[in-house]
């Protein structure tokens, strides 16, 4: 019974049940849930963590982010409150804000994956250009510096 009062206590909050129907949606990381519902981050981080212990939501730690889904499915007890947050409208327009964020992500992704794929490229035109210039580096070619007026430096000497 306690755990029950709990789950509803937790998913009391409007700003919880934004998120929860968020993170049931995509997996997100705590900066973009703050992007897509408006609020500090300490508050999505709270809120983050009341969905946890419910054990609602899993975190994931990818390339220096914590990442959150949805860890809840069909057969858990609270499946039927998941199911009700997720059928809710969408009065703050987090919905399409999700939609943007997901684009600009593969977006980024996608020039990722071409920037991936150009590197080999990129490292043989440095290497030919390191190359070039290691016999100067290695003392076989001197490359004097001469004055900027050189003539008037050999008349100073004489």
């Amino acid at each position: 019974m306690e755990n029950l009062t709990e789950a509803f206590r937790a998913l009391g909050d409007p700003t919880r049940l934004r998120i929860l129907k968020l993170i049931s949606a995509a997996r997100l990381n705590v900066t973009e849930v703050v992007s897509l519902v408006g609020v500090a981050q300490s508050s999505v981080s709270h809120h983050l963590t009341r969905l946890r212990a419910l054990d609602l939501i899993r975190e994931e730690r990818l390339g220096g982010f914590t990442y959150y889904s949805l860890s809840a499915d069909e057969k858990a007890p609270l499946w039927p409150l998941i199911e009700l947050a997720r059928a809710t409208t969408d009065g703050h327009g987090d919905q399409a804000r999700l939609t943007e964020l997901l684009r600009r992500r593969e977006d980024v992704q996608t020039l990722n994956r071409e920037a991936a794929r150009a590197r080999p490229v990129v490292a043989a035109v440095e290497r030919r250009a390191r190359d070039a210039v290691a016999p100067a580096r290695r003392g076989r070619l001197r490359l004097r510096h001469r004055p900027a007026d050189h003539r008037l430096a050999r008349w100073a000497k004489q």
